[in-house]
């Protein structure tokens, strides 16, 4: 194998790339016609010729003479800053004011002045949610991205499911200090009667990932508040339950977030239920406010690629990937399952990111696409080629934001 053909084979860029530099060849506004500049640039620009711009600046250099700085030069005459050379595209970013923009668009050795702009997201949240943040006294509220199956629905220990409604009974939706708001409204659970119970169902069908949280306050610490309310789970719309945490005066009391993984247990017919197991002599209520069950709905991307009919794996193959950054520990991105060395092999970082660590997660979930071996799932989610080793190189801030001039420079690296 040729040495070239070699270097090919080890180097794999991949680089989801979209530019607005604007097209040199379409015709400006009348009257701007010498101006080579974009349209809405220009416009700004003389609007505001006291105001400063963030630009790039391609060069007429029919031959690349890249050594040639007379345009630089021009910028910094007119008292504006040079900011990184963009050799790959005979260009470089610059921030000079309105005046001085208008001025160089006339400039022989200028072929296109276009704004340097932020880079914007078109990725959506990816988590769904269904949620009850209880603002007022109802069984059927949905605060979620998506609604709940059913309201929430009462029963005994008679198995009737219809036996009060959601302003009495022992579960109720009432006022409280208690709530997580203050005097505000939440679900109120006094275990008063054994088997007593109030369930709710959610569609987390084909989620690959869900987590359950509530804020909880329990006030039962005294002797004669020996009831047991226990917090459970079903897959299968109430034929089995599973006991995911009980509370009493002596487990789990005061005020807190509860967070659990109910990944296991996500199907068509996902119920969540409090459940009474032991009564207590006296009344007093346990309160769940903001419950809510955030999932993701499994992608079907390798197969919509096709991916799985191939047998990939990427050993030897380095990918750079020009996003937020990678997070280098993560469980997935490591040689193997139970290694501790990862395959995020060189980082480097662009424009004004002081660290090349991902704040923002998107370019981690690129990473997983790509190379994902599927070790925080038991194998059950990979990458297209969970072998390949990383190259981590982050453009963009915690916020998501870039500039097109980042990413080139980026690209440039590569």
């Amino acid at each position: 194998m040729s040495q070239r053909r070699r270097f090919f084979s080890q180097i794999l860029i991949i680089a989801i790339f979209i530019v607005s530099f604007g097209n040199p060849s379409m015709a400006a506004q009348a009257g701007n016609q010498e101006l080579k500049a974009d349209p809405r640039l220009l416009e700004m620009a003389q609007e505001n010729p006291d105001a400063t711009f963030m630009v790039i600046i391609q060069k007429d250099a029919k031959n690349k003479d890249l050594k040639d700085k007379e345009v630089e030069g021009e910028v910094l005459k007119g008292g504006g800053q040079v900011k990184k050379q963009l050799d790959m595209i005979v260009s470089f970013s610059a921030e000079m004011t309105g005046k001085e923009l208008v001025k160089l668009a006339r400039h022989p050795k200028v072929r296109w002045i276009s704004p340097d702009a932020p880079m914007v997201s078109t990725e959506g949240p990816g988590i769904d949610t269904v949620a009850d943040m209880f603002g007022g006294i109802t069984y059927s509220g949905n605060d979620g991205t998506q609604s709940w199956t059913t309201g929430w629905i009462e029963g005994d220990h008679y198995g009737d499911a219809s036996v009060s409604t959601e302003d009495e009974g022992v579960y109720l939706v009432g006022q409280s200090n208690q709530c997580s708001g203050g005097t505000a409204f939440c679900l109120m659970a006094d275990p008063r009667y054994a088997g007593g119970y109030v369930y709710r169902e959610a569609n987390l069908k084909n989620a690959a990932f869900a987590k359950l949280s509530f804020y909880r306050s329990n006030p039962l610490k005294s002797k004669n508040d020996q009831g047991i309310l226990r917090l459970q789970i079903s897959k299968d719309g109430g034929s089995t339950w599973t006991t995911l945490r009980s509370y009493s005066r002596a487990e789990y009391t005061g005020s807190g977030v509860d967070t659990f993984d109910i990944s296991a247990f996500a199907g068509e017919k996902t119920r969540i239920r409090f459940y009474t197991d032991i009564i207590q002599s006296s009344s007093r209520y346990l309160y769940f406010d903001d419950i809510k069950i955030e999932y993701a709905i499994a992608s079907a991307f390798l197969s919509s690629v096709r991916a799985d009919q191939l047998s990939l794996n990427g050993q030897g193959i380095t990918v750079a990937v020009v996003d937020s950054g990678i997070t280098a520990s993560h469980q997935d991105l490591k040689v193997s399952p139970t290694s501790k060395s990862t395959r995020v092999i060189a980082s480097a970082r662009f424009g004004l990111n002081l660290t090349t660590e991902d704040m923002y997660g998107h370019g981690t979930h690129v990473a997983g696409i790509i190379g994902g071996n599927g070790a925080m799932s038991n194998g059950k989610y990979q990458g297209v080629a969970l072998g390949v080793n990383l190259i981590n190189l982050k453009t963009s801030d915690a916020f998501g934001m870039t500039y097109e001039s980042d990413v080139v420079d980026a690209l440039q690296w590569v």
